[in-house]
């Protein structure tokens, strides 16, 4: 009997991994296939996803696995953008490296504000990003030297080379689509080594996570690096796809709808950092079609007819569903 149950198990679990690779295969062929066949509008909408769902994987590792929330993930996607922008105008660097610096720069800034986090809980943390997130436009205005005030900041327009059979709009897609399939790589080595492990011990009880040999503090001020490191590294595709960071850009605002991605998409799930992401890109365009004064409450209402069907977000939701399925097909084999 156990035999027979461990096979079933290991069948379904088949049936669950093979349908899962052909699901991210599908979607990569339809990634690739995207830029040629829509507009240069809807082009560079996808592409503000594709960027802003680097930032929402971060805050995977941080709030999906060990439940930190952070309201204030706008700083680091500033402090990448700027200093993308500084490393391409001031150093000379080629653009497709500058999001590799804000990605360095932002995971130790991050560390080092992540220092006391451990000590921080719940609301008491979500408080202190906040106030982060606040402060980060009048920090841009103070710092007018470095970050050009209020006026912003701004690069040259990154161009398609003159060999590539590539329109720029087609160009920067394809860098928003490899920047953000580095991040999901990255993200998912980190969750399948022993620091995702230690990540997801610590959201799941963290007191047991402690008594299990996990050091609690080191994982969650390296959890609080990695995130604001991949939300420079999101900053810093910003400032490429865009040309132009200004404060307006980067304000709370910016937070709160990398926080929305990140419970519409799914909290653990990084496929849904790019559902969520797509989400808030384009469902606020949709709804300006409808009303632009009410543009605003038909997003909000959307959002709460979303999270009402799907509890665990999109992704989680529709795996549920799989799920179920996959037990009713077995259920109907063994009558």
């Amino acid at each position: 009997m156990n035999v027979t149950v461990a096979r079933k198990l290991r069948g379904q679990r088949g049936v669950t991994s093979i349908m899962k690779t052909a699901g991210v295969l599908v979607l990569l062929a339809a990634a690739l296939i995207l830029p040629f066949s829509i507009g240069s509008a809807q082009l560079f909408s996808f592409s503000h996803a594709l960027v802003l769902g680097c930032a929402v994987v971060g805050m995977v590792l941080l709030t999906g696995f060990t439940k930190q929330i952070s309201l204030g993930q706008n700083a680091f996607f500033a402090l990448g953008a700027y200093f993308a922008a500084w490393a391409i105008n001031d150093l000379g660097v080629p653009f497709f490296l500058a999001p590799f610096i804000s990605f360095v720069i932002c995971y130790i800034a991050g560390y080092l504000f992540g220092l006391p986090v451990p000590g921080i809980r719940g609301t008491y943390l979500a408080l202190i990003t906040m106030g982060l997130g606040l402060v980060t436009p009048h920090f841009i205005r103070k710092f007018d030297w470095f970050t050009g005030g209020s006026m912003g900041q701004h690069i040259d327009r990154v161009k398609a080379p003159a060999n590539v059979a590539l329109t720029t709009d087609q160009w920067l897609y394809f860098v928003c689509l490899l920047g953000f399939l580095f991040i999901v790589a990255f993200a998912k080595w980190i969750e399948q080594g022993q620091v995702g492990r230690a990540l997801k011990a610590i959201g799941d009880n963290e007191t047991a996570a402690s008594l299990s040999g996990v050091n609690v503090r080191i994982a969650k001020s390296a959890a609080f690096a990695w995130s604001a490191a991949f939300a420079g590294f999101s900053g810093g595709l910003f400032m490429i796809l865009v040309g132009y960071v200004a404060p307006g850009s980067v304000d709370m605002f910016l937070a709160i709808y990398l926080l929305a991605a990140l419970v519409i998409g799914g909290q653990n799930r990084i496929l849904g950092a790019l559902i969520g992401a797509l989400f808030v890109v384009f469902v606020p365009l949709h709804t300006q079609t409808f009303s632009d004064s009410l543009s605003g409450a038909l997003f909000g209402v959307l959002i709460i007819i979303t999270m009402l069907l799907f509890r665990e977000g999109i992704v989680g939701g529709l795996t549920l569903v799989f799920e179920r399925f996959l037990k009713l097909i077995k259920s109907k084999d063994t009558i």
